[in-house]
């Protein structure tokens, strides 16, 4: 894979991520290459909050809450900080909004790494959601040694079929750190799809063949026009209503939002049979 392929990769990413979150597209002022905290440990703050000495490079290098909370919900502060950012919204208002929404959220705290993760055992713990920080550490030396194009070349393609992973938050966080250009969090990214690992490649009788869209536009109006012709609204129709696709069945946590679940088996369907 080529450097036009990687930047290839990031806009799409970002047009996804942006189709995803429901978000504008909002001209981006790129930070330069971030320094990585070794020890990673919290970044120190102020009493008073974001009220010190954070900008937005720090809130973007900041390690101090767990990617999710509440069990299953994903972490989205880092994202507002890029879109805020992006609206000409000053630092100070950014930090009254990152600590809004820590307060009214509830973010946990990270989980320190254990070094449990290496190149020997990497893929045996991918979908346990175990080992955040560890996998962060490891993308961290990985990317020392390859550098952040061979470690996306390295990794992603053993990856990305867990796009839908976390209700698509891996693609999400991804995005945005590729537009941002902001290498801890693109580790993060690549991190949390190892972490959250679900994968969409199913056994299929179908032989597929490559597309050679010229956007991703077109890959969406094909996957549109797809649908249509397979009737697909009657068939999702049929797996809303059928309890054997309930929330229950996959994650006890989404009963009262059992919809994400039904909805991300009907992306499985879109991607690997239309």
């Amino acid at each position: 894979m080529t450097s036009s392929h990687v930047n290839q990769l990031s806009r799409r990413f970002l047009v996804i991520s942006r189709v995803l979150a429901n978000t504008p597209y909002t001209p981006h002022t790129f930070h330069p290459k971030s320094e990585w905290k070794k020890s990673f440990r919290f970044l120190s703050r102020s009493k008073s909050g974001s009220k010190g000495k954070f900008g937005v490079k720090e809130y973007l290098d900041d390690y101090r809450y767990h990617i999710e909370y509440g069990g299953y919900l994903s972490n989205h502060a880092k994202h507002a900080v890029i879109a805020l950012e992006g609206l000409g919204v000053s630092e100070e208002r950014i930090g009254n909004y990152f600590d809004f929404y820590r307060k009214k959220h509830g973010l946990e705290p990270a989980i320190e790494s254990k070094n449990a993760i290496d190149k020997t055992n990497w893929k045996k713990y991918i979908g346990e959601k175990k080992y955040f920080m560890d996998y962060v550490e490891f993308f961290d030396k990985e990317e020392k040694r390859l550098g952040m194009e061979g470690l996306i070349n390295t990794y992603m393609p053993q990856l990305i079929d867990g796009c839908v992973s976390a209700l698509h938050h891996c693609t999400i966080h991804l995005g945005w750190a590729l537009h941002a250009k902001n290498r801890l969090m693109i580790i993060e990214g690549l991190a949390y799809f190892a972490f959250a690992h679900v994968p969409t490649h199913l056994p299929s009788s179908k032989e597929f063949k490559a597309r050679q869209d010229s956007s991703v536009l077109d890959t969406l109006k094909a996957i549109a026009a797809a649908a249509e012709s397979s009737q697909l609204s009657k068939w999702t129709d049929k797996v809303f209503a059928d309890p054997k696709y309930s929330a229950e069945r996959f994650h006890p946590e989404l009963k009262d939002t059992g919809l994400q679940w039904r909805t991300i088996y009907i992306y499985i369907y879109v991607c690997m049979y239309i």
